[in-house]
């Protein structure tokens, strides 16, 4: 019996495994809890470990089997290599996508810190000759992984974890020397308390930024109610009370006022307005650098 079982193929092992979770609850219950322990038998590190090998073993006989002249037309370099780059992280996005779907939110987390690593790790320490052409991949390619994770709505907590990873690189690399000069003379300048640096950062931008002004959701969480993209008319600085821990703004949405993270914001139709641009990006480096209050 057991040989015979043995000698299924593929298809027929699973026609009878479906048969037979049909039928029985509690072999449908145990095959649950498998499948959840063997989707679970993954860690990060593994995971970011095996996106660098991937990314790192890329190389130009591989962009130069898809760009130059085609029989659909002529391929820049730069667009094969982005898509060559794109197809290797593919399946750890769908994977990270489906145990949310699946409703692992752990498992989904791990896959998303475990990316995350493994990009930063290869911007880091791939001497490979096709990152050339994908230089700027790393960075723009956690943004997304991170945005596409946020879709399937984590907590706080989690959040919080994710960000502390993607912060713990960007506080070792990236400083704008013109930018920190400017924040840390003009915002906190003399500002010798988390509350004298958030009121800092309150008057600084009150006065720099030139309301209202046309802002995109860029980012979104719990505290407010935007779509990821959705525009709004940011009105104000909200209070001084809502500032004292993060800087908040009023935007008018569906006929109310709301108070949201400027943070999850970001101007849009204002190019001729480079106080505004500036003053805004001071406030979202100084978050994503990971400084306090």
């Amino acid at each position: 019996m057991k040989e015979f079982i043995q000698s299924l193929n593929a298809d027929e092992v699973s026609r009878v495994l479906r048969e037979l979770l049909n039928k029985s609850l509690a072999l449908l219950t145990k095959a649950y809890d498998i499948t959840k322990m063997v989707a679970g038998d993954v860690d990060a590190d593994g995971i970011a470990g095996d996106i660098f090998c991937e990314l790192d073993a890329l190389d130009l006989d591989d962009l130069s089997g898809r760009a130059g002249r085609t029989q659909y037309g002529y391929k820049e370099p730069h667009e094969a290599a982005w898509e060559i780059f794109e197809e290797v992280l593919n399946p750890y996005i769908y994977e990270m996508k489906k145990n949310q779907q699946r409703a692992l939110p752990a498992i989904a987390k791990i896959y998303c810190i475990g990316i995350i690593k493994g990009l930063w790790e290869y911007e880091a320490e791939s001497s490979s000759n096709f990152k050339d052409w994908v230089t700027d991949a790393p960075g723009e390619y956690v943004d997304t992984v991170v945005e596409e994770w946020k879709k399937g709505n984590p907590g706080d907590n989690d959040i919080a974890e994710v960000m502390s990873v993607v912060k713990g690189r960007l506080s070792m690399s990236g400083k704008d020397a013109t930018r920190e000069n400017r924040i840390f003379m003009e915002a906190v300048v003399d500002a010798n308390s988390p509350e004298e640096q958030a009121m800092g950062w309150y008057y600084y931008l009150d006065d720099k930024i030139d309301f209202p002004f046309t802002a995109e959701c860029i980012a979104t969480d719990k505290r407010i109610p935007l779509e990821l993209g959705e525009r709004v008319t940011a009105v104000e600085m909200s209070g001084e009370d809502y500032c004292q821990h993060d800087m908040y703004v009023d935007i008018s949405w569906k006929g109310k006022t709301l108070a949201v993270p400027l943070s999850r914001l970001k101007p849009v139709e204002v190019d001729e307005d480079e106080n505004t641009v500036e003053a805004v990006g001071d406030w979202h480096y100084w978050v994503n650098r990971g400084y306090t209050f």
